[in-house]
């Protein structure tokens, strides 16, 4: 049998190098688990996704939808495809307003899911609007 002596630092050092490659191992995985950042589509107007009907209704373009965006405003959303690439982001939402200086209300109404239309309730002029967001 060899008798093999090891020094107090040798002891040490092998210690904390062990205990040290443990630490590191359980980090690394925490490490990856940061988010990759997700592409951003291209960004579109309103305006070249949507046609204007007059001034009191809009269509929205072949492969778009309107969505409300709350009371007489509406914005419009790519329709969902199968794809790896990020739909486009609409900037800019569409509202229904009183332009009567007597005032009342105006409604938007989406008549399908490609077409708005500002109806009166209580108005006598009501207008569809543009608005960049």
């Amino acid at each position: 049998m060899v008798n093999i002596s090891y020094k107090p630092k040798f002891l040490a050092l092998l210690a904390l190098s062990l205990f040290l490659a443990g630490s590191l191992a359980s980090v690394e995985p925490q490490a990856q688990k940061k988010e990759q950042p997700q592409k951003k589509g291209k960004e579109l107007k309103i305006e070249e996704v949507t046609v204007r009907e007059g001034s009191k209704a809009a269509a929205a373009k072949e492969g778009f939808e309107f969505v409300s965006a709350g009371k007489n405003r509406v914005t419009v959303r790519r329709v969902s495809v199968n794809t790896a690439e990020p739909p486009p982001s609409v900037k800019g939402s569409y509202i229904c307003a009183c332009q009567d200086i007597r005032g009342g209300n105006c409604v938007m109404e989406r008549t399908s899911p490609r077409r708005v239309v500002c109806k009166p309730s209580g108005c006598t002029n009501c207008q569809i609007t543009v608005t960049a967001q």
